[in-house]
């Protein structure tokens, strides 16, 4: 009788672990396809579609409403671009993006309030735009905050 009980609770967990190690494995597949989205970019005067993995320094993206920021970027081209940077600064106050414009500005102040530079992680909420792309993956804000908390810990 006790080898009966031994043999039924080998089974129940022999039968529990290969069911974790599954679903563990559909997770991470779930996990990579979820990151890796698709955007529009401008590679040798032709509009493409490509993965976020794929981007690569000199890249023209195009961004619109709902999109998010792959890359760290430099904005040359707007239509009343708008974005949520709640990842990085935790304030939900949309941040106007365009290119500097002194001549237009009376003062510093004027000229600050909007700024060029487009950081990864963060989210489009309004307008579109184009943006070169300057750094990606590890290179990016977002990257090298990732890698002082890893060394932090």
């Amino acid at each position: 009788e006790g080898v009966a009980i031994l043999c039924a609770v080998g089974v129940v967990v022999t039968v529990s672990a290969v069911n974790d190690y599954q679903k563990e494995q559909q997770f991470r597949a779930l996990n990579a396809v979820k990151e890796d989205v698709s955007v529009t970019v401008i590679r040798d005067s032709k509009k493409t579609k490509v993965s976020t993995h794929d981007i690569v320094v000199g890249d023209v993206v195009l961004l619109s409403t709902g999109d998010m920021v792959c890359a760290d970027g430099v904005v040359f081209d707007h239509n009343d671009l708008g974005l949520s940077e709640a990842m990085l600064t935790g304030e939900s106050v949309i941040k106007r993006k365009g290119m500097f414009d002194i001549q237009d500005s009376d003062s510093d102040e004027a000229a600050l309030k909007v700024g060029p530079a487009l950081f990864a992680g963060t989210f489009v909420q309004e307008g579109e735009g184009r943006m070169i792309v300057l750094a990606v993956g590890q290179n990016t804000y977002q990257g090298l905050m990732e890698e002082k908390m890893k060394e932090d810990e």
